[in-house]
């Protein structure tokens, strides 16, 4: 049976203008995040990330803490180089590319990632005194709070980023594996894709969450509670780490404690209690049971759940159409209403690639690189 591909269409001009709108509307007066900054949420990377006159940057997400010495949180492929940055490295605020590549002031030098076969692609270095806000404000949204919060499907969520600023959005799936490109790059480039599993993915109701350049920004709910760290996007979507996860591999990785509040004994206090429901632990086995049927598919890009907690369902992320055969064979039935999985609502949406690099660009130019 023909099936219909519900696509998420975004305008390029439309998103360009809503950036625009966003920074204007969220940051105070002179502040650019592409510009000098002592607030997070803005430019910023590695320092030795550039090659052959290209050069690489993304955001500098926020302010964490191992005890109380004060670390920038971002991409391990904005300030670790994917593995290839030594520690002590410089980090600069802002990025090269919006210094033409000149070396612009060092913020903080980098301290470890952890590495992105981990399941999150994130990294710290320990902060200059001096330099950004010791506080930890974001730019146009303030200090986040300390305390966590879990992804729930249709949570409202924002971030501060290089380049789009300061943008609203929901978190339309949870739970989600999917398929990251992160073939291009500077010198910490490798040419595959990586497979991540249980991320959180983002869309906008009005233009872009986020575009390249805004890897690294810390994605929190609107009362500032910290639930993702931004990593990758296509032209309709973004992909953002569990916080906590995040949090626990740096911890992992470092042997000691990381956490928003100095001194915290705690890796990650969640402010939700979720206790799930008999439906919610069914589409959790139907996602797992997809995942492993469908993501050796080219076309496929990602599965996940949606929905709410009283009728939770299966999201499909589909580059192109997948043969109604390889579907079926799969299990998921087609019907008037629409598609369903282990009789639960599925429902697919199709997208492009989904990249650490250059996703959402208007005017991509082979002398930068915006993570």
């Amino acid at each position: 049976m023909t099936h219909r591909i519900l696509p998420v269409l975004v305008c390029s001009i439309i998103v360009v203008g809503t950036a625009l709108f966003r920074v204007v509307l969220g940051q105070p007066a002179g502040q650019d995040p592409k510009q000098q900054t002592n607030s997070f949420g803005s430019s910023g990377g590695n320092v030795n990330d550039s090659i052959g006159g290209k050069c690489c940057s993304g955001t500098l997400g926020s302010l964490v803490f191992i005890g109380s010495k004060k670390y920038i949180l971002s991409n391990n492929h904005v300030i670790g180089m994917m593995g290839k940055a030594a520690k002590g490295d410089p980090v600069s605020q802002p990025g090269l590319i919006d210094t033409q590549c000149k070396p612009p002031r060092t913020v903080a030098k980098f301290t470890l990632a952890a590495p992105v076969t981990s399941n999150v692609d994130a990294g710290i270095a320990e902060m200059v005194d001096g330099t950004m806000d010791p506080t930890g404000s974001i730019l146009g949204i303030g200090v986040p709070a300390s305390q966590l919060v879990s992804p729930t499907a249709n949570m409202k969520v924002l971030k501060s980023g290089r380049s789009s600023g300061v943008t609203h959005g929901t978190i339309q799936s949870y739970s989600t594996d999917l398929k990251v490109d992160y073939s291009e790059g500077c010198k910490g480039a490798v040419a595959n894709v990586i497979p991540f599993t249980d991320q959180i993915v983002i869309v906008s109701e009005s233009g872009a969450f986020s575009s390249s350049g805004d890897s690294g920004s810390l994605v929190m709910t609107e009362s500032k509670q910290p639930v993702g760290l931004l990593f990758a996007g296509s032209s309709t979507l973004t992909v953002a780490n569990p916080i906590k996860d995040v949090l626990d591999s740096l911890s992992k990785a470092s042997g000691q404690n990381v956490a928003f509040a100095s001194g915290s004994a705690f890796l990650a206090e969640s402010a939700q209690t979720m206790e799930l429901t008999m439906q919610a632990k069914k589409a959790l086995a139907s996602k797992q049971e997809l995942s492993s049927k469908l993501m050796s598919e080219d076309s496929v890009l990602g599965v996940g759940v949606t929905g709410t907690a009283a009728e939770p369902e299966v999201i499909l992320y589909v580059q192109e159409e997948v043969p109604a055969l390889k579907m079926n064979t799969a299990g998921i039935k087609f019907q008037a209403e629409g598609a369903e999985y282990n009789g639960m609502r599925t429902r697919i949406v199709k997208t492009d690639r989904i990249r650490a690099f250059g996703w959402n660009e208007t005017v991509p130019t082979t002398q930068q690189c915006k993570y």
